[in-house]
């Protein structure tokens, strides 16, 4: 009888390490022309996952309770409830996932707000050069294979290539 409960095994007999779970990303903006932008430029990324997309606050909620991301990618300025008032909505969930304003509104009052509810802050205008950065300090690197041995994990740089 076959044992679903025992891991799989490479050829040399060691478990397999899983693989390592990629970073799942909501966007919420109203501007259809930049999420689509931003979605352009995650869907090139490896170990990143889009699981919800908003255009308010109020979906966004609702997608958030949803589908668990681990990172909000949200504007600031937006018809309704705000980005900011948002992110304190979404803090008061029991485990909120990471916060990461991407704003036109590059000024320090917005910094320093971000800043307040633990939230990072990235200019739409440069958001390739900072949210790049930010993702790749999150972004799980998988386990090295035990399946082939010499084989290693590729390094941050070759992964981002």
């Amino acid at each position: 009888m076959f044992d679903n409960s025992a891991q799989a095994a490479a050829p040399t007999g060691r478990p397999v390490a899983p693989a390592a779970s990629p970073l799942t990303i909501m966007l919420v903006d109203d501007n259809q022309t930049f999420v689509t932008a931003v979605r352009q430029f995650l869907d090139r990324l490896p170990g990143v996952q889009i699981v919800a997309q908003a255009r308010d606050g109020k979906s966004a909620l609702a997608h958030m309770r949803r589908h668990r991301p681990a990172l909000v990618l949200l504007d600031i300025a937006m018809p309704g409830m705000n980005g900011l008032e948002l992110a304190r909505a979404i803090l008061q969930d029991p485990a909120p996932p990471q916060l990461t304003f991407l704003s036109m509104h590059d000024n320090r009052e917005y910094r320093e707000a971000a800043r307040e509810l633990g939230a990072d802050f990235v200019s739409k205008a440069d958001f390739v050069t900072e949210l790049l950065p930010l993702l790749r300090a999150r972004i799980p690197l998988p386990p090295a294979s035990d399946a082939m041995p010499g084989a290693q994990d590729p390094s941050p740089e070759e992964r981002w290539r």
